[in-house]
């Protein structure tokens, strides 16, 4: 069962308001613009607490299923305006922690799925920020996903709970098949470096939906 637009709000399942914001990161700056970084974090709290409850995990369980797919993004774990090692946030495993522990206790397996990369791997808003599509051309971006999902390795490593992780949800924006491959290549190095047990997925999309990779 995916836990859609719990991490990752995606407007066409989680409308986001009655205006124009396009993504989590703009609902995100708004707040911050509005009632500053503090509160916006606190409300975003306050959201996903309430998206996705105990209640939800039971039914889950209840329904015979055996395993949830969270989505996250880089705002998850970065400051919105401070991409880099110093920019980490402090809370950034909070939830994870929370859906790994309560779904362990319920016999659930986790899978961690990559909705967007730093700089986004598509135009799409369900890399938490629509239109940049900028991952695959900045050494920076390229860096600082190694590192985040270097972080999220080392955090789970030995965790019977996760199933394991997949490295980037949809990466349609890709230039080639061989851009995909190299990503993979790089982000995979950096798991194992980290965690040399749990399994990895590599979905197999780029272009307008070219499944033949």
């Amino acid at each position: 069962v995916n836990l859609g637009g719990w991490l990752v709000q995606e407007k066409w399942m989680t409308p986001l308001d009655s205006g124009g914001l396009a993504d989590t990161y703009s609902v995100m700056k708004e707040l911050d613009r509005r009632f500053g970084v503090a509160t916006e974090q606190a409300l975003m709290k306050t959201y996903q607490d309430s998206w996705i409850t105990t209640t939800d995990l039971d039914n889950i369980r209840a329904g015979g299923y055996n395993c949830v797919r969270v989505p996250v993004w880089w705002g998850n774990f970065y400051a919105l305006d401070n991409v880099s090692n110093s920019g980490w946030r402090s809370d950034a495993f909070t939830q994870l922690d929370w859906v790994v522990n309560n779904a362990g206790a319920r016999g659930l397996y986790v899978i961690i799925d990559m909705h967007g990369v730093v700089g986004g791997q598509s135009l799409s808003d369900t890399t938490g920020q629509a239109n940049r599509n900028e991952y695959w051309v900045n050494g920076s971006h390229q860096g600082n996903t190694a590192w985040m999902w270097w972080q999220i390795a080392n955090h789970f490593k030995g965790n019977g709970t996760v199933a394991g992780y997949d490295l980037i949800n949809e990466p349609i924006g890709a230039p080639s098949a061989s851009a995909v491959w190299s990503a993979y290549d790089s982000l995979y190095k950096s798991v194992r470096s980290a965690d040399p047990a749990h399994m990895i997925f590599l979905e197999g999309a780029y272009g307008n939906w070219n499944w033949n990779m």
